[in-house]
């Protein structure tokens, strides 16, 4: 299905809907007719490195911001800085989501 897509609408599905955390050559395969060059060009402009992968920016996930995209922004400046942010760094509420920071943690070793 996804290979169907346009590459630029099949990638964008695949950083809001697939994975949290991405490598570039997993990325690539989703993108076979685009460069390398193009493919960095789309990252940029959807996606930020984060520790060696990417991640969907939170502009693409919640192009409508608030406070979820205040409070993951505020996470990913916090992974930026040091390999391990511990539960305390970050108050989250009970019930919220916490899985884009336990994935990061993981990948992160």
């Amino acid at each position: 299905y996804l290979l169907s897509l346009p590459v630029e609408k099949r990638l964008e599905t695949l950083l809001i809907d697939g994975p949290t955390l991405h490598r570039f050559s997993a990325i690539k395969h989703f993108a076979p007719e685009y460069s390398n060059d193009e493919l960095l060009s789309f990252l940029q402009q959807h996606a930020q490195l984060l520790q060696g992968y990417w991640v969907p920016k939170s502009r693409l996930l919640y192009p409508k911001g608030g406070p979820e995209s205040l409070a993951r922004n505020y996470v990913l400046v916090l992974f930026n800085k040091r390999l391990k942010v511990m539960s305390a760094d970050v108050l989250i509420k009970k019930g919220s989501k916490r899985s884009f920071v336990l994935e990061v943690q993981r990948a992160s070793g």
